[in-house]
């Protein structure tokens, strides 16, 4: 099966036909993003004949330079990064729609939901044809919390993101996610037109940057993310006091800030756990490759993903997995091979598992080779990113 889940997959030739010459603008919310995460994706556009502009709030003079050398233009973006304001977003959308009237990009491409959004309505309303909709996934308006039914506040922002969704899908040429869930899910819902909708493996790894490093002799356990409910970190932190009980030389490293997000730790909570000597805390850091390479497991119990690239850079580093069978999560690993699978919610089974990988240190060694053979075939930058150049390719063909 091709990478793209798309019937009118057009395989990538190498060529450039379609795309030399086409001004592309990329919109996003963090410019942060645009010299990091997307940054290979965007100088494979340039590579491949487009003229990239990235649009960002917030985007300074110094983002701008990083971009310039790599042949990429950055500009400021009138775009409110967080909250609901419809006046202001309104506003937003039809001064973006004025500029894309008067400049007349040949693509518009949006990453992240606002930009997704409003920037697919604005460049319907300036008559670009190409129109692209990247959803890294899901988020918080669309994830239930196990065992419960999730908080008047969630079910508002799943009502209101849905109807947004459904209106800017509509307009979009395609639509873009990370994982077959999210599409499933979107296209029972009437939300994304099944026709429109592609599937493109992340974000893709650079693989030379996370390799793999001689690992510890004892069991290091490292999980890497923002501390959310959502992110499971509430069943890591159980899990790990119940593994320390069993083998008090395994180590459990916790690496990520603290937020401002509805769905955030509490504070008490995590520092009950830090004092016990349950988890070493980190905190946030720009750099993560030390502690994956001072690691041998990685661990997401993650509710939903669109596909963790924390999880693909530990993969990259050569560490075995332990994941949620959730969507996105479970695209990364196969049971028994690079990792284990375990229920969503369930500190015990996350527990057994990370046990079973302390009293087998060969298993360990075996899934985590695993993991970077997969990590090579599969998300590696070059792979995802001829991905998007394919399904750009055609539609700027069609």
């Amino acid at each position: 099966m091709p990478r793209h889940w798309d019937p009118g997959y057009v395989k990538a030739d190498g060529a450039d036909r379609g795309l030399q010459g086409r001004r592309l603008y990329f919109l996003h919310t963090n410019p942060a993003y645009l010299t990091g995460l997307r940054l290979p994706m965007l100088v494979a556009l340039a590579n491949a004949g487009c003229q990239v502009t990235a649009f960002a709030p917030g985007l300074d003079q110094e983002d701008a330079e990083r971009l310039r050398a790599h042949g990429i233009a950055g500009r400021n973006l009138s775009l409110n990064a967080s909250g609901m304001n419809p006046f202001r977003d309104g506003a937003d959308t039809l001064r973006l729609a004025r500029l894309l009237r008067s400049e007349k990009p040949d693509i518009v491409f949006g990453n992240n939901i606002k930009p997704v959004v409003f920037g697919t309505i604005a460049a319907a309303m300036a008559g670009i044809r190409l129109r692209y909709a990247l959803v890294g996934g899901l988020g918080y308006a669309f994830t239930s919390p196990p065992g419960r039914e999730p908080a008047f506040s969630r079910r508002l922002a799943g009502l209101i993101a849905s109807c947004l969704y459904a209106v800017s899908f509509r307009l979009a040429s395609r639509a873009v996610f990370h994982n077959r869930d999210d599409v499933a899910l979107l296209t029972k819902l009437r939300i994304c037109p099944a026709a429109k909708a592609s599937v493109v493996q992340g974000s893709g790894v650079d693989t030379d940057a996370y390799a793999p490093a001689e690992k510890p002799e004892g069991p290091v356990f490292v999980f890497v993310g923002r501390l959310l409910r959502d992110k499971g970190v509430r069943e890591y932190l159980q899990a790990a006091r119940l593994v320390r009980q069993r083998h008090p030389q395994a180590r459990c490293l916790l690496v990520g800030g603290a937020d401002d997000n509805p769905s955030a730790i509490d504070p008490d909570e995590l520092r009950g756990h830090v004092e016990r000597g349950d988890v070493e805390w980190v905190g946030k850091v720009s750099d993560v490759r030390p502690y994956l390479r001072m690691s041998s497991v990685f661990v997401l119990p993650s509710y939903r993903e669109g596909l963790p690239r924390s999880t693909l850079e530990a993969m990259a580093c050569g560490l075995a997995v332990v994941t949620t069978d959730a969507p996105g999560c479970r695209d990364t690993v196969t049971h028994g091979d690079n990792g284990f699978l375990v229920p969503v919610g369930n500190a015990e089974a996350l527990s057994d598992a990370m046990i079973a990988l302390c009293e087998q240190p060969s298993l360990r060694n075996e899934m985590g080779n695993r993991s970077r053979r997969i990590a090579l075939e599969r998300f590696s930058c070059e792979s995802v990113n001829a991905d998007i150049l394919s399904l750009l390719r055609a539609g700027a063909s069609a």
